[in-house]
């Protein structure tokens, strides 16, 4: 029974076990360093699929609204008016065009004088007097 003892003790100080305990030891660390990286990489994506999910979310909602605002009959009445030029029995149309204004004029010399880089004192003076 002695002999077993020491046999034991001397298993638990040898090198070999030693070096067997090191090697375990940094294995674990590595396998440990892995899963740390693997978890944080994972909550990165979690992260980010969960701020896509939200604007989906929020464009899903805003596409909601917008159907149920073009089923209604004002929206309905206003596109069929506007877009296609119907109107109720009895009504009649009237259209007004825009004559041209002076302001129409001087906004037509401006872009004239931008397009063909004229100085600046000559477009003040198509501003004022054309």
């Amino acid at each position: 029974m002695i002999k077993k003892k020491s046999n034991f003790k001397k298993i638990i100080a040898s090198k070999s076990l030693f070096y067997l305990l090191i090697l375990v030891l940094i294995f674990s660390l590595i396998t440990a360093i892995q899963e740390i990286n693997q978890q944080i990489k994972l909550k990165k994506e979690l992260s980010k699929l969960e701020n896509q999910n939200s604007l989906l979310e929020k464009e899903n909602k805003e596409a909601a609204d917008k159907i149920e605002k073009m089923q209604t009959d004002y929206f309905q009445e206003k596109v069929a008016r506007e877009k296609l030029g119907l109107q109720k029995p009895g009504e009649q149309v009237v259209v007004i065009t825009s004559q041209n204004t002076q302001s129409d004029q001087a906004a037509k010399s401006i872009s004239k004088s931008l397009n063909e880089k004229i100085s600046n004192l000559k477009n003040w003076f198509y501003y004022f007097f054309k």
